[in-house]
């Protein structure tokens, strides 16, 4: 995200969700999913990043 702000672009969301019901979670304890929408300049970016609990 600092990349992206330091060369202009806008941050609108992002937020860590379960991957199959799309919630909010505080902790990373099943599969989920990192999710991000941005500007840069005109154009909006969107993605989505999957991510895997650690093991125990």
């Amino acid at each position: 995200m600092q990349t992206l702000t330091e060369a202009g672009g806008q941050v609108d969301y992002v937020e860590i969700v379960q991957q199959e019901s799309l919630t909010p979670v505080e902790r990373i304890d099943h599969p989920a999913a990192i999710c991000v929408a941005a500007w840069s300049g005109k154009v909006r970016v969107i993605d989505n990043i999957e991510i895997q609990a650690a093991p125990s």
